[in-house]
């Protein structure tokens, strides 16, 4: 029987209209079964199922998702907000920018705001265990990264209007570079503790880092900032960092011990221990105005030999 051209027509295209509604209704998936986060989803479609057109891109369930562009926002709009517990931001050696822009000694930042580059959602509970990687987030309007307990970011670049990297209880922040933002370079917040290591928190507008109690800090540098260097509170350890040129107090710690620091030519005291701090085989020099004065403060127990100015006794 043979059939009109019409019907063949229309019989031969439904293949194509099928596919190409799949492509459209289908969020972008890597072949190892990465949800993919670009510019033109986020304005456009949405970038998966729960995710609506326009920034911010909201990501509502476990799993891990990769940047495949830049993206941009205003200083009033955050690109990611995370409303899932165990979920993976690979930039992917991709930048999140805002317009704000950080300089001058101290750091100013114009265009300061409130938006973030991937932050928590703010309703309770929060999501725990999110893991940022590997690339840049610059510009912010407020924080570059900001996440709940028991979040890593590893290999993030951030400078933006307000702090660099803040995460609660139980975080981790190894191998980022935060410095020239406009307040604290990282955060380790909550009372949970935190592993803070291999970290850059250079010339931020106030502090370089801050830790909460029970923080293992490690192998870090904090210079030129406005502020303090590393301030961390209760039964924290610091260990190997470097904490120079900062305007104020170079290491403030409320308990707990320190080994191995350098710590060279901050405006106030290089150490500012509560009583019952152990402190020994660290470097305390040119602080406070120089060597001919005091380069600790606030008491702490000599655990080591350290050097204080010329002196091998503190403070």
């Amino acid at each position: 029987m043979r059939q009109c051209p019409g019907l063949q027509r229309r019989t031969a295209m439904r293949p194509m209209l099928i596919l190409m509604f799949m492509l459209i209704a289908t969020p972008a998936l890597a072949t190892d079964g990465v949800l993919e986060i670009n510019q033109t989803c986020a304005e456009n479609t949405g970038c998966f199922v729960g995710d609506g057109a326009l920034f911010p891109v909201t990501i509502g369930a476990a799993g891990s998702y990769r940047l495949t562009s830049n993206l941009a926002v205003d200083e009033n709009t955050s690109a990611i907000i995370v409303d899932a517990d165990h979920v993976t931001v690979d930039l992917n050696g991709f930048a999140i920018l805002g317009p704000a822009v950080c300089s001058g000694t101290p750091t100013i930042c114009s265009s300061t705001g409130s938006g973030r580059g991937v932050r928590m959602d703010f309703g309770q509970p929060w999501a725990v265990n999110t893991t940022v990687l590997n690339g840049t987030i610059q510009g912010m309007g407020d924080r570059g990264i900001q996440l709940g307990n028991h979040a890593l970011v590893r290999g993030v670049r951030v400078s933006n209007g307000q702090d660099g990297i803040n995460a609660n209880s139980g975080s981790s922040f190894i191998d980022n570079i935060a410095s020239w933002n406009g307040r604290i370079g990282i955060v380790g917040a909550g009372f949970e503790g935190c592993v803070i290591k291999g970290n850059a928190a250079n010339e931020n507008g106030l502090d370089g880092i801050i830790g909460a109690a029970d923080c293992v800090i490690s192998g870090n540098t904090a210079s030129g900032n406005a502020q303090r260097g590393i301030s961390v509170n209760t039964d924290a350890t610091l260990v190997g960092n470097t904490v120079n040129d900062n305007a104020g107090i170079g290491i403030e710690i409320r308990g707990g011990a320190l080994r191995g620091n350098t710590v060279i030519d901050n405006g106030s005291f290089g150490l500012d221990g509560e009583p019952e701090v152990g402190y020994g085989e660290n470097v305390f020099e040119g602080n406070n105005g120089g060597n001919a004065n005091a380069q600790v403060t606030g008491g702490g127990i000599e655990i080591g030999t350290n050097l204080c100015g010329t002196n091998t006794t503190c403070p």
